[in-house]
């Protein structure tokens, strides 16, 4: 009994000791943070913004409110791109079904908040946005999505929903000369299911999907490439390991909020194993091929930007030649720790901004809508590169 109080007691130090820097709190590579200075004139505007599907929480509405403030400022030399999970916690249901009010509703929360916007709007796909009603509530929301935009009769672009009709077809769009994006439904390639098989989809496997990927990368002959997919190929919050000593000590509060039954050692096994076998996670055989193939061929092609949700938090990665962003703190928050080329990272709601001073020159922007001073509400920029 004895040895196996200590044998938990040195686990639990170990614990604490390895998952002390996973936090809610702004973290820095550099010990001092510099601002960089925005573009009075701005080449151009991308804003980032994942897993807004749970906005109708009051505690997340100042993200949309704040976010819609700026748009209603923008000019059409501008965009937004919603990366994904839409809607919390699954897909858009049918008309009479007891979840379609909860759906549409935290939909049309995102979609009210471009209404005075005149840029181009991209919607893409997250892994809830598939879950439960699957291909029919994917095609479903891409309706919703088309139907309320086309009715703004505003915007930049027409066709605001990718990929089209539920495929799996990474495409490349010109969002303004010099400046590719390359938008795509990572959770497609991740998932198991028999309607992979469409006829009037480009892809209907796995092989098809990198295939087509790969062509449209390299198709970009701009100054400066963006990828945009739901699962980010870095992270270090939950889906890259980055687990608190209560997510280890209580790991069914990851799942079950409130549900405090203390499991330590078997928390511990359980993340690590859960890290591996969910295709959710980035150390999943699946996720990973993913992720390399993404890799090789961005670095054929030379330095790009890949931006992601999936991760409820914030995070500026920099490794090899490219910059990587994680913004999937529209409507939840989750900590995160510094990993390998981590520059920043922050556990609280908010999106990131992107201003071009030219084509290949841009400022990156991590706001934070809850800070009180509006100066402060810009917690960490840094200067992008292509």
């Amino acid at each position: 009994m004895i040895f196996i109080t200590r044998y938990t007691l040195f686990i639990l130090l170990l614990i604490l000791g390895l998952q002390s820097c996973v936090s809610y709190k702004a973290q820095y590579a550099e010990k001092k943070r510099e601002s960089v200075k925005v573009p009075v004139e701005p080449y151009f505007t991308l804003y980032l913004i994942g897993d807004g599907g749970n906005s109708l929480i009051s505690t997340s509405a100042n993200v949309l409110e704040h976010l819609s403030a700026e748009l209603s400022e923008e000019s059409s030399e501008s965009a937004i791109v919603w990366l994904g999970d839409n809607i919390y916690p699954v897909g858009l249901a049918p008309e009479g079904h007891e979840d379609r009010e909860d759906g549409y509703n935290k939909l049309m929360a995102q979609l009210n908040s471009l209404e005075k916007f005149t840029g181009q709007v991209y919607f893409i796909p997250g892994n809830h946005d598939w879950y439960s009603h699957e291909l029919a509530g994917i095609l479903r929301q891409e309706e919703v999505v088309e139907k309320t935009l086309t009715s703004h009769s505003n915007k930049a672009n027409s066709n605001f929903f990718k990929p089209d009709n539920g495929c799996g077809d990474p495409e490349l769009i010109t969002l303004k000369e010099g400046i590719d994006i390359v938008l795509m439904d990572s959770q497609w390639f991740l998932r198991d299911d028999k309607t992979k098989n469409v006829e009037t989809c480009v892809c209907n496997t796995r092989e098809d999907f990198l295939k087509k990927l790969n062509g449209e990368i390299q198709r970009s002959t701009s100054a400066s490439l963006v990828v945009a997919m739901h699962h980010p190929p870095y992270t270090y919050g939950h889906h890259g390991g980055g687990f608190t000593l209560k997510d280890h000590i209580f790991p069914i509060t990851q799942v079950v909020d409130n549900a405090y039954i203390p499991l330590p050692v078997v928390g511990t096994v359980f993340n690590w194993f859960r890290n591996i076998a969910s295709d959710q996670d980035n150390k999943n055989p699946k996720y990973k091929r993913l992720k390399q193939n993404l890799i090789n061929y961005l670095d054929e092609r030379g330095s790009s930007l890949v931006v992601s949700g999936h991760e409820h938090n914030l995070q500026h990665i920099q490794i090899g030649m490219h910059n990587y962003i994680v913004s999937g703190a529209g409507s939840k928050n989750n900590p995160s720790k510094l990993g390998k080329g981590s520059q920043f990272c922050i556990g609280e709601k908010g999106y990131v901004k992107l201003v071009f001073s030219d084509p290949k020159n841009a400022v990156a922007e991590f706001i934070v809508p809850a800070k009180i001073d509006k100066e402060e509400r810009v917690v960490y920029s840094a200067k992008l590169n292509f």
